[in-house]
């Protein structure tokens, strides 16, 4: 046993950390508020954020990138975007000095729960959908403890990968398709997941049968999670002669990659989150980027009207035209462009078009279950589908109960979101009763920065902003009735780990304790 002397004692106040260095590796020091030491991974196992620059928030430590949450008792995982634990390191105090031996470490891989749970060891558990959701699913179960047969049902041949990598760092180049698995390649091995690459014809909900167009034969199941997420919506167009590029998945990426090769012109349909980002990175390939949306701010239904113009402004510097208030008439293609004519009788030739104006549910093969008008499947706080046996539903396709609110309720497409409602739906799979009870969070990437939103901005509002709006280094806050509901921000990743802690745990902060916490990193406030 080689222990190495690290720091002392005195070195660390409670809820401090540190990155301390042993034989070339690094080791995340940190000191808890109630006396726990401990030494883990300094890096997140999701995407490697550096865990120091994170928040230590009483025994929760969180990443500033995408706010995977651990404990800091043991390093076990509490919430994704990472699924796996952080490795903790042997570590002891002795007459004031922090000492940690390197090669003495463990790595948590039961889930808090799994002693209270019978494993089910006789039944079927399938998962339909292998993307953040149905990842985060299989994950889940086995951790819990369940030992019967596990499936995983997919259209895609590739083993689960992150999606939202493709529209904000695969297309513009920064990084390429071995950087894109979700988990280590020995993930579905590891859980013991029968894969199953195959596209479902009907599931019999009465029956418990799924079956398949290309020849597997019908599978039954006792529990059912569906998390096949959604299908890019089509522009009603029936007299173009031209399909724009669209962008789901690694495939669509490459098409447009490809497409991009030697264009010069570009046009971006719709101004989501996903057709902004796209349009980031095509203008970083050097093409010229016209979005057109009905929209008079893009973004201003998630955002509002302010920070809707921030990021408007933001890509109008860096060269995006847009064209706002309009609407697509016709699309139509010739020998050497595409060429794209507006209601109001205004053209527009480009090289390629792309669209993106959101996402329907994929959910066209449940024929005897209740589905909304837009297809997507409603469910109860433990991710029940409503008025189905053994079927739960979770991510982009499930409208839930808003957490603390009067029985109103959403459907939200973002990623995190979407593993978190797995994890809960995993658990009730087991008989926990858990329910879903999160502050919905994710992040956009424009231009190198990264974007932080959490929460529901309430209807009557005022905004609060903190920072610099143009660097951009900022925490804007949407009050009602004196309390902070939602966060938006950028290159604040410490605070709003904070700030999401306290969220989830303690509901919306006054404003004055917003900014006790914002004031607790020693950052310069200014009001706007």
């Amino acid at each position: 046993m080689a222990m190495f002397s690290v720091a002392r004692a005195a070195d660390l106040q409670p809820g401090q950390m540190r990155v301390v260095e042993i034989s070339n590796k690094k080791v995340l020091l940190l000191h808890t508020t109630d006396g726990h030491w401990g030494a883990y991974d300094a890096a997140c196992p999701h995407a490697g954020g550096p865990l120091e620059k994170g928040a230590l928030c009483g025994t929760h430590l969180i990443c500033p990138w995408h706010k995977g949450c651990f404990s800091a008792s043991d390093g076990a995982v509490l919430e994704p975007p990472s699924l796996e634990s952080l490795r903790s390191y042997f570590l002891e105090v002795s007459e004031d000095e922090i000492r940690i031996d390197p090669d003495r470490t463990n790595l948590k891989k039961d889930a808090p729960d799994r002693r209270k749970i019978n494993s089910k060891s006789n039944q079927t558990f399938v998962v339909l959908g292998a993307g953040a959701a149905g990842t985060a699913a299989v994950r889940e179960l086995r951790a819990l403890g369940f030992a019967g047969r596990l499936v995983m049902i997919s259209r895609e041949q590739r083993s689960p990968y992150d999606r939202t990598l493709l529209s904000k760092m695969y297309l513009s180049g920064q990084i390429d398709s071995s950087q894109l698995p979700l988990q280590p390649k020995s993930l579905l091995s590891d859980c013991q997941v029968e894969f199953i690459v195959a596209e479902i014809h009907c599931v019999d909900s009465a029956k418990h049968t799924i079956g398949f167009k290309n020849g597997f034969p019908a599978l039954h199941y006792d529990e059912l999670l569906v998390a096949t997420g959604g299908k890019p919506k089509p522009l009603p167009l029936p007299n173009s002669n031209s399909q724009p590029f669209v962008l789901r998945n690694v495939e669509d990426a490459d098409r447009l990659i490809a497409a991009a090769e030697g264009a010069k012109s570009a046009v971006m349909i719709g101004a989501s989150f996903i057709s902004m980002e796209v349009a980031s990175a095509l203008l970083e390939r050097g093409l010229a980027v016209t979005i057109i949306s009905r929209d008079r701010i893009p973004l201003i239904k998630q955002l509002g009207a302010e920070m809707g113009q921030l990021i408007l402004e933001k890509h109008v510097k860096k060269g995006i035209r847009f064209l706002l208030q309009a609407d697509v008439l016709e699309i139509s293609h010739d020998r050497s462009a595409s060429n794209v004519r507006l209601k109001n009788g205004q053209e527009l030739k480009a090289d390629l078009v792309v669209t993106g104006i959101g996402i329907e549910p994929a959910t066209e093969f449940l024929r005897d279950v209740p589905r909304n008008e837009d297809q997507s499947l409603s469910v109860d706080a433990f991710m029940r589908v409503l008025g189905v046996d053994s079927m739960y539903a979770a991510g982009d396709l499930a409208n839930f109960p808003l957490p603390g609110s009067n029985n109103q309720r959403a459907r939200i497409e973002h990623w995190r979101v979407a593993q978190q409602q797995a994890k809960t739906a995993a658990a009730n799979m087991m008989g926990l009763e858990h329910p879903y009870e999160k502050v919905p969070y994710f992040w956009t990437y424009h231009y190198g920065v990264r974007y932080e939103f959490f929460g529901r901005i309430p209807d009557q509002r005022k905004l609060y902003i903190e920072g610099d709006l143009e660097e951009p280094k900022f925490v804007a806050a949407y009050l009602a009735d004196g309390r902070c509901d939602a966060v938006f921000a950028a290159n604040r990743e410490r605070e709003t780990a904070s700030l999401l802690d306290h969220m989830q745990r303690e509901g919306s902060p006054s404003l004055k304790t917003l900014k006790a916490i914002l004031n607790s990193f020693s950052v310069a406030v200014r009001s706007l």
